[in-house]
Parts: C-alpha cells; sequence; structure tokens
C-alpha cells in the first residue's frame, strides 16, 4: 500500500521489487545508489528515524515499464 510523503505515494523497497519484478537486494541497491532511468534519477526518500528507503510510484511504474516484456 502507498505511502503519502509530501502528497506523492511512494512504495517501500519490498513492495516496489514485487511490482518491478527483482530481488529486494536488488531494488535496495537500485534505491540506495538511485539509479538513473532514462536520463533521471529513481526518486527515493529515505525515513531519517528508521532509515527504510522509500521509492516514489511513478519511479516504480517507469522500471516496471522497462523490465517487463510483454
Amino acid at each position: 500500500m502507498p505511502k503519502l510523503i509530501e502528497e506523492e505515494p511512494y512504495l517501500s523497497v519490498p513492495e516496489a521489487a514485487q511490482r518491478v519484478g527483482v530481488s529486494r537486494a536488488t531494488m535496495f541497491r537500485w534505491a540506495s545508489q538511485q539509479i538513473r532511468l532514462n536520463g533521471s534519477r529513481i526518486k527515493v526518500v529515505q525515513d531519517p528515524i528508521n532509515k527504510h528507503y522509500y521509492v516514489a510510484e511513478r519511479s516504480v511504474k517507469k522500471l516496471a515499464d522497462r523490465f517487463h516484456t510483454p
């Protein structure tokens, strides 16, 4: 379930990994390194209290479109 951060939906790393179809470790690595996707970085925030990463839902959709083949 998306978490609203500054009025934008974000997903936890496990949720994002599941939607993209990659392992949690891969998604964590992408989030922590803020990989580039089509010339721009994926949008990631880190919770200052528990240090969990959250990936913007729009970035997850771009990743899913890129890695899913019809």
